[in-house]
């Protein structure tokens, strides 16, 4: 494994974190929107976040179509918002965890077990001969 890449990924995964979790809470406390769509939500925001500075500082993608990495990108974040949604709802209602940590413990197991070694080895993966 490439460590500088590593931590690359987990710099990014942070900063869209921040853009996650700053959409959900805002959705939340100040629009009253019901954690569960504001989760969602939140995803989709970070989502784009990560895959922009993934794509660009990251992974340094030069020679794969952008409709490809969008379309494994696309499936894999959508597995990553489901893992997001449902864990928070998951930990928030059966062990009574406010939102916001759940969210957390959610977020930091999904981005170390899925994302990084879904975009390392299936979404910026150059195999195009």
């Amino acid at each position: 494994m490439n460590i500088r890449k590593f931590l690359k990924a987990q710099l990014s995964s942070f900063i869209a974190s921040m853009v996650d979790f700053s959409t959900t809470y805002l959705l939340v406390e100040v629009f009253g929107l019901w954690y569960v769509y504001s989760t969602t939500l939140g995803v989709i925001a970070g989502g784009i976040t990560n895959c922009v500075i993934n794509y660009r500082w990251v992974f340094h993608v030069r020679n794969i179509k952008k409709k490809r990495i969008f379309y494994r990108y696309t499936l894999t974040w959508l597995t990553c918002g489901a893992f997001n949604t449902w864990g928070t709802m998951l930990l928030t209602e059966t062990v009574s965890f406010n939102y916001i940590i759940s969210r957390m413990i959610v977020s930091v197991c999904i981005a170390l077990c899925w994302n990084y070694p879904m975009q390392r080895l299936f979404v910026f993966r150059n195999d195009e001969l």
